[in-house]
């Protein structure tokens, strides 16, 4: 589990003990400048409030816009993105929180050295190995990082937001559309599998072996999506799961 927009790792280690990385650069969300800000943030911006689990949560804040009501429009969650990032605070949107933090990382950084102490995992030889799903622009580092990203049909909505697009989109959003990514790789029974969770929504795929053959034989249902392409979000559905050039 990569939280936190990447501040810390954990994972279960040889007899179920748990092991965790934090990121060096991780800054605790007691700092009175990002106080501050969290408290602008709640004075300036109608409905805005915590999330309800940031008692949990030990480097970031997160205000809840789309999470429990009232909804609040992406627009207003852009507006506490820029309040934030003025202050200089880091800050994401996701599909239901705003996340703000201090500290120079994000979850790239920390997926990178993760699967590196947990698996081994060389990046300039195995970056192809690696399937990303989200659906929120927090996620957009491991859309551009990673060739095969893939995005939630809710991405979608974001639309300018996401510079670096991923480079397929399922037909379904949400947990739908990550059920749909994970059915074209479990029935392709030849490939070892292994499923590891990024963030608490989105996991991504590293997987061993036969990847070329794996890559030649995938579900038509997802559509490639460039970020070569004029239109942001533009693409058409493929017969097979192939690197974008």
């Amino acid at each position: 589990m990569v939280g936190e927009n990447g501040a810390f790792a954990f994972w279960e280690g040889e007899g179920h003990h748990l092991l965790t990385l934090s990121h060096p650069n991780a800054i605790l969300n007691t700092d009175p400048r990002l106080l501050a800000l969290r408290d602008r943030v709640l004075s300036e911006i109608p409905g805005a409030r915590l999330a309800r689990d940031q008692f949990s949560r030990l480097y970031d804040i997160a205000i809840d816009f789309a999470e429990e009501e009232p909804i609040l429009p992406l627009s207003e969650a852009i507006r506490i993105q820029s309040i934030f990032m003025e202050g200089g605070a880091k800050a994401k949107i996701s599909s239901i929180h705003v996340n703000a933090w201090m500290g120079e990382y994000d979850k790239l950084s920390m997926a990178l050295s993760f699967l590196s102490a947990r698996f081994g995992y060389d990046d300039k030889s195995e970056v192809e190995t690696v399937i990303f799903a989200g659906d929120s622009p927090n996620d957009e580092p491991m859309f551009e990082h990673f060739p095969m990203a893939c995005g939630m049909a809710n991405v979608l909505k974001y639309g300018e937001l996401i510079k670096k697009p991923p480079h397929f989109v399922t037909q379904k959003e949400s947990g739908a559309g990550f059920a749909e990514l994970a059915d074209i790789f479990l029935k392709r029974r030849s490939v070892s599998l292994l499923l590891v969770a990024i963030g608490l929504y989105w996991p991504y795929i590293y997987w061993h072996n036969n990847t070329d053959n794996l890559l030649g034989k995938c579900h038509s249902s997802l559509s490639r999506r460039s970020r070569y392409n004029d239109s942001l979000f533009s693409g058409f559905c493929l017969s097979s799961m192939k690197k974008v050039i």
